[in-house]
């Protein structure tokens, strides 16, 4: 005699809270540092709308040394590569993963409308033909594969590739004694990769 399984009903809509503060060093003087905020809303569990406004920054430090070959006294400075957008993403999700806890994986097609600031004080010393600084407006469109894990709290995280429109502005270093150089590149076009990560509260999900 054959057991017939009991379905869960759909869940029409449901909200969730995304949110992100994380910073870390990856090797000694480069610090990414990124934060967001936004929301979710999946319809009928296989449609999602994500919005998130976010700040990225790349931390470039350098030590100035204040006696030569005294390397105990020194000072540092730096050099700040900042990027504000808003990220926006339409995702699908096929199915779920039963035998993990509300792991449902997701492709999407998202954009990034933002700007990118990079400043570098004084002293600090690019390699040559660098920016020192950096004004430009940038859009992305891209896709991603992605996954979701976690019922009422959660973690996202996608993976893909982008195109980017950018129109940048910016000062070149060639030296210390050479004065910077100022180019206007009215397009800076190019294939980027992408990875995105979130955390989040779904305001439907409950704890079992």
């Amino acid at each position: 005699m054959s057991q017939e399984v009991e379905k869960q009903p759909l869940k029409p809509i449901e909200v969730s809270l995304r949110m992100k503060g994380l910073t870390f060093v990856i090797i000694e003087d480069l610090w990414p540092r990124a934060h967001s905020i936004g929301f979710q809303c999946r319809f009928n569990e296989h449609f999602g709308i994500v919005a998130d406004v976010v700040n990225f920054q790349w931390k470039r430090e350098q030590e100035i040394y204040t006696q030569p070959g005294n390397y105990q006294d020194y000072y540092e400075v730096n050099q700040k590569d900042d990027f504000f957008y808003l990220a926006t993403e339409l995702r699908y999700y096929p199915f779920r993963i039963g035998t993990i806890k509300n792991c449902m994986p997701y492709i999407n097609l998202y954009s990034k409308i933002g700007k990118r600031k990079l400043r570098s004080q004084a002293e600090y010393t690019p390699n040559y033909g660098d920016a020192f600084n950096i004004n430009s407006t940038f859009h992305d469109i891209g896709a991603s594969l992605g996954i979701e894990i976690g019922d009422v709290i959660g973690f996202d995280t996608n993976i893909g590739f982008c195109y980017r429109w950018e129109n940048k502005s910016q000062d070149l270093f060639y030296g210390s004694n050479v004065p910077l150089q100022y180019d206007v590149r009215e397009q800076h076009n190019r294939f980027l990769a992408n990875i995105r990560v979130s955390f989040y509260w779904n305001f439907m999900g409950k704890f079992d």
